[in-house]
Parts: structure tokens; C-alpha cells; sequence
């Protein structure tokens, strides 16, 4: 990957198997998830239901290192450690907040949970992410997230009985993806938005996050998430979709998928303005 003028000083890197599935969750509570000064795209809000896409990400991270624009300085060497997000895809920065800047569309990442401290740290502090450190548990079928102490707050899981062949992604315009894929992989491309200090400030920062899928497989996961605690305001304990269906079962809930091989280059945060960039 060229580095380009955004990472010549510093920029995270690493490979990520991730599993992600799109929810279908209220607006109004959605909303919740954000913090002031942050609100939704009106034109991404489901207007039969009201409902507006929250992407839940469980993923694998590997080789992740922070290198530095001094020739083999790497800040912290190839890690491999768990991590779940919750996405806020087509977020925007409210109007006058940080005057002439530009204000979106960015993702933004409401909560994360890491089983690795050293880039929980720094995710936090660095990049202003609410990062927090927890369990993680991987098995065939299924991904859970608890607290230090063991409590249970999220888990993922899907139908081992309906294994796909793995399909490339190939970015050709002549050949249709699934479209619930194609806003996958539109979301984790926008550029990233969070705040400074430790994740609860009030100073926006962006990163661009660069995501190379030339050499990514994805396979359609027939999915449910349970929510064991409630880690984020109004996102309620309970299994979702809530029907006893996994989702990709009806038009309602579109599958989840896997994606392995996907490379991504993040860069450090800067402020949103129009001449955008703390280090360059």
C-alpha cells in the first residue's frame, strides 16, 4: 500500500477478519448513541418505519502496528487481539460546531470492546475511541464479548448448517454485490469520527481509514446478536432480529457477512477543518 500525503507521519495498520450485521434499530434511539454535536443523515432514515442501519462489527485483528515515517520505527510491532464495534454509518458533524470544516458523512464508532490492552490504550488516547477492555471468546459459531469480571454483554452468533463458498469481492460496477454488502463496505470506508480527550470530550478528530479488499473473500452469515447488558442508552437487552428467524430468513433482516483478508490503514486524527490536519 502507497502511503499517501494523510499517513506520511504515522498511521495504524493491520488484517481483520471481520463478521458484521446491519440492524434495523429506531431512529430516536439511535440518536441516543451519539453524542452532542453529532447527528444522523436524514436521508439514511427508513421513512415506512423510521428505522436507521446500526452496523454491530465482531472482528479477528491481525499483525496491527502503529508505524512511525522513520524508515523500520515501529511503535508498537504486529499485534493480534479481538475487537466488537458499534457503527454509526452517514453521521455529520452539527452545523457551526466546527465552523468552516467539513461536516460528513463519517462513521462513527458509539462503543468498542478489545481483549488486548496495549491497543485499547491507545485507541483511547490517541484517537479519542471509547474503547474499553473486556473477554472475548471465538469458536465456530459464535463470538462473545463479556466484562473483566465476566459479565456478559454481547455475543454473535450464526447458522453453522449453511456454509457458503467464499465469493471475492471485486469492486466492478458491472458486477452487482449484495447490496447489503456494498453498504458494508461503503460504511467502513468513510472517514471516521470520534472525540478528544478519552472518547467522551468535546473536540472532534477524524481518521481516515483506508480499507483494501483486493484480495478479501466474503461468505453470507445467516446471524442474531444478543444484547446480555445494555452497553449503550436504548439499545435494550434482547436478541436481534427478535423473531426466532436468523437474519437473511425474511426481506425484513438482511444476512450478516464474513469478510477475511481485509487489509486497512488508519491514520492519525486531525481536526475537521477545511485545511484538515493536525500532522500535516
Amino acid at each position: 500500500m502507497a502511503l499517501s500525503e494523510r499517513y506520511r507521519f504515522a498511521h495504524a495498520s493491520g488484517e481483520s477478519t471481520m463478521r458484521a450485521l446491519t440492524l434495523k434499530l429506531p431512529a430516536d434511539c439511535v440518536r441516543e448513541f451519539l453524542p452532542p454535536g453529532l447527528e444522523l443523515d436524514p436521508s439514511t432514515i427508513t421513512t415506512s418505519d423510521g428505522t436507521y442501519p446500526v452496523i454491530v462489527l465482531f472482528e479477528d485483528m491481525r499483525c496491527v502496528q502503529i508505524t512511525a515515517a522513520l524508515p523500520g520505527m515501529n511503535l508498537i510491532p504486529g499485534l493480534d487481539y479481538h475487537e466488537h464495534s458499534v457503527n454509526i454509518p452517514n453521521t455529520y458533524i452539527s452545523a457551526g460546531v466546527v465552523g468552516p470544516g467539513r461536516q460528513g458523512p463519517y462513521n462513527y464508532m458509539a462503543k468498542l470492546y478489545l481483549d488486548h490492552i496495549a491497543p485499547t490504550a491507545t485507541g483511547l488516547l490517541f484517537w479519542g475511541l471509547a474503547k474499553e477492555l473486556g473477554l472475548i471468546q471465538v469458536s465456530d459459531w459464535r463470538y462473545s464479548v463479556s466484562s473483566l469480571t465476566g459479565w456478559p454483554i454481547t455475543s454473535f452468533t450464526w447458522d453453522t448448517t449453511r456454509i457458503e463458498v467464499p465469493q471475492r469481492i471485486i469492486q466492478n460496477p458491472t458486477i452487482p454485490m449484495p447490496p447489503a454488502l456494498q453498504f458494508l463496505l461503503d460504511s467502513f470506508s468513510l472517514t471516521i469520527v470520534s472525540r478528544l480527550p478519552l472518547g467522551l470530550g468535546s473536540i472532534f478528530v477524524l481518521a481516515d481509514c483506508d480499507r483494501v479488499w483486493t484480495n478479501a473473500e466474503y461468505t453470507t452469515l445467516y446471524a442474531a446478536v444478543e444484547v446480555h447488558s445494555e452497553y449503550l442508552p436504548g439499545y435494550q437487552r434482547g436478541r436481534y432480529p427478535a423473531s426466532a428467524v436468523w437474519s437473511g430468513g425474511d426481506p425484513a433482516n438482511p444476512p450478516g457477512f464474513k469478510i477475511t483478508g481485509a487489509m486497512f490503514r488508519l491514520s492519525l486524527p486531525y481536526l475537521p477543518l477545511s485545511s484538515p490536519s493536525l500532522w500535516f
